[in-house]
């Protein structure tokens, strides 16, 4: 019955056709279930089995037919039942790293996988720590609620937070993630005054030393196992890149007043005399300090530069040197150097041929001879 003050109905009353409609809704999900289970059989045949979201779909279906035999009695709550349901929900996070729409939830979810390993030692170390601390202070506090000659009301008081190992325990985290002047007030006015240290000392060194190094360790593994991510990190370089790409269209069009769909040399110094423009690039990591420098090392020879180039040009120069582009240039300065060394012995070469054709003109009878 549904009763509230000025409303007592009966559920039926409110919504007459509720029972109905939701025994239809629950046999029609419950059939489309079956046929997608068959059809999964079919189609993965072995590799159905070794998917454990499968085995939890079979489960799902037989004790949701099994609760609609009148004969068989199930060994859960058909209520527990219908919400194991919506675990089935859970199987979306796998859709969810494909589209690109989901970015934010994708990071959430590989970081809290990621940082398990992390969470567990943390728990390790908070829990050993409170464990041992409860088992001293429950030890210590055991004289006073077992002396009869203190009253009652403060041995129960006591009791109700420091009476068992169990209460202690609770009454640590309690102290230290918690609202923790209620049970030192306990200890205080009650046992003595010198608790007032011992709750001081331990809010201090667990609840904000311990707690803060644990989220700061924490935190950065989360940072850590996100950015090591192939799939976030290729996600994160192709919105750079996007972003690049639009800020680059948007100065070409800006640079391109004649609209032919290139820009000149003229074009490109009138746009980057412009100090917004200069101030904008250098934000990106391009300091523009010679335009005509700037368009010589984008344009490729012809005189004009498309608005590929410009993206492309602008993407190299900008930032601070990567590896790669070092490597690149060692590289180039070696060939060159291999090139040079060429030209010197083929010159030293074509010059020693040349002083023997001379001493063969100034002496012709030797050379006969």
């Amino acid at each position: 019955t549904v009763e509230c003050p000025g409303f007592s109905q009966e559920p039926f009353e409110v919504w007459p056709w509720a029972k109905t409609t939701f025994l239809v809704f629950e046999w029609i999900f419950g059939c489309l279930f079956i046929i997608e289970l068959v059809l999964k059989m079919i189609g993965l045949k072995v590799s159905f089995l070794r998917d454990a979201w499968n085995w939890f779909d079979i489960v799902l279906v037989l004790l949701w037919l099994m609760s609609h035999l009148e004969d068989v009695e199930l060994p859960i709550n058909p209520t527990l039942l219908r919400t194991l349901r919506l675990g089935r929900l859970l199987r979306l996070l796998r859709l969810v790293r494909s589209l690109n729409s989901f970015d934010a939830l994708v990071l959430m979810t590989t970081a809290m996988r990621g940082s398990c390993s992390t969470l567990a030692w943390s728990v390790v170390v908070i829990v050993v720590t409170q464990m041992i601390i409860a088992i001293c202070l429950q030890s210590i506090l055991q004289v006073f609620v077992l002396d009869e000659s203190k009253p009652a009301v403060q041995r129960q008081a006591v009791f109700q937070y420091y009476g068992t190992f169990s209460r202690t325990m609770l009454t640590m985290f309690e102290i230290t993630f918690g609202n923790w002047m209620p049970p030192c007030r306990v200890l205080v006015e009650n046992v003595s005054m010198w608790f007032m240290l011992f709750s001081i000392c331990h809010k201090m060194i667990m609840g904000f030393s311990v707690v803060s190094v644990i989220n700061g360790v924490f935190i950065q593994e989360t940072f850590r196992v996100a950015g090591a991510d192939d799939q976030i990190m290729t996600r994160a370089e192709e919105k750079a890149t996007k972003r690049h790409r639009t800020k680059m269209k948007a100065l070409f069009e800006a640079a391109d007043t004649s609209g032919d769909g290139q820009v000149d040399r003229e074009e490109f110094e009138a746009v980057l005399a412009t100090k917004t423009v200069r101030t904008w690039l250098a934000a990106m990591g391009l300091a523009v300090e010679d335009a005509q420098t700037l368009f010589t090392l984008i344009d490729n020879g012809k005189g004009t530069i498309s608005v590929e180039e410009m993206m492309q040009g602008v993407g190299r120069l900008k930032g601070a040197a990567r590896s790669i582009d070092v490597r690149n240039l060692m590289h180039e300065v070696q060939q060159t150097q291999v090139m040079m060394r060429r030209v010197r012995e083929e010159v030293q070469r074509s010059g020693l041929a040349q002083a023997d054709m001379q001493k063969v003109a100034l002496h012709p009878s030797q050379n006969t001879s």
